[in-house]
Formats: C-alpha cells, sequence, structure tokens
C-alpha cells in the first residue's frame, strides 16, 4: 500500500512528531533544550581552550594539571546530569540525538580518566610527573575534540531546521 501525502501534511506531521500541535510549545521546548546543551558545549569548549592556551604558554606545572582534572572532572559531572536529564527530550533529530549519546559517552570516558589522575587528591597523577599526566590529557582532549568538531556543525544545522519547522526562515 502506498500513501500519498502533499508537503503541507508533512510539514504538520513533522511537528507533531513530539507531540506538539503548537508552534509556540514546540518553540519554548525545543529552544530550551537546544540553548542549554548548547550551552554546556560551549563552556566545556572554552575550558578546553583555555587549557591549551596555557600549554602553549608554558605556565602550568603539575599542581595545575591535577586542579585541571578536578575542576573539568566537576564540571562534566554536571554536564552529563543534564544531557542525561534533556537527552530523551530530543524527539525528531536522531542525528542530533546519536551525536549527543556519543558525545556524552565521551564525555564519560573523560570524566573517568580525570578521576584517575586527581580522584580528591588521592589518585594516580599525585605520582605520576607533569609530562605523564600532560600526555593523558592531551589523549583525552584529542579523543573529545573528534566528537566535538562534527557536533558544533550539527548544532548549526539542528537550529536551521528548528526555524525551519517553525516558520522562522
Amino acid at each position: 500500500m502506498k500513501i500519498i501525502i502533499k508537503e503541507s501534511q508533512l510539514r504538520r506531521i513533522l511537528n507533531e512528531i513530539g507531540g506538539y500541535d503548537d508552534t509556540e510549545l514546540m518553540n519554548q521546548h525545543g529552544s530550551k533544550i537546544q540553548s542549554t546543551l548548547l550551552s554546556l558545549f560551549n563552556q566545556t569548549t572554552m575550558i578546553i581552550s583555555d587549557l591549551l592556551g596555557r600549554i602553549k604558554s608554558g605556565e602550568l606545572e603539575k599542581d595545575d594539571y591535577l586542579a585541571f582534572a578536578h575542576n573539568l572532572s566537576r564540571k562534566i559531572d554536571n554536564d552529563l546530569n543534564i544531557i542525561d536529564s534533556y537527552i530523551e527530550e530530543i524527539f525528531i533529530d536522531d542525528d542530533f540525538k546519536n551525536s549527543m549519546i556519543k558525545y556524552r559517552n565521551t564525555l564519560q570516558n573523560f570524566q573517568n580518566t580525570l578521576r584517575l589522575i586527581y580522584d580528591g587528591g588521592m589518585g594516580m597523577g599525585i605520582e605520576m610527573s607533569k609530562n605523564e599526566i600532560y600526555k593523558i590529557l592531551m589523549n583525552e582532549v584529542n579523543k573529545l575534540s573528534e566528537v566535538m568538531e562534527p557536533l558544533t556543525q550539527l548544532f548549526y544545522q539542528v537550529h536551521g531546521r528548528f526555524r525551519d519547522r517553525l516558520g522562522l526562515n
């Protein structure tokens, strides 16, 4: 059996996939999800950029790396809680949802490594050299960057799709 629908009917179906029959409600809900996730993402990007800048300047000591591990671990813990509470709220954009899950899992792995390094001042980093901590952190930053780069583009695409659904473009 083949079902043929008009383009206007398709738009209405897409708007209602998440239970939305009111574009104002979709705008409020979708905006909250997208802006919160984008804000978390941007904050993490800025923290890592700051670390990389400080590494290039050569101003970091071992204690700075340990403090970074501790502080970023706390930040990631907060991010993971928020992502977990929002991930099921992404109804329409499966590619975005899958990318957020991949990002979340990569953050979790990064956090596990950070906890091994610091863990309340009792982690393995206490016995490690500055160079060993640096290598571990850079390895984790590279893994995270591989996930963050395509997600950056996807945030823009999803925002465009969202605006299209709302008729704002």
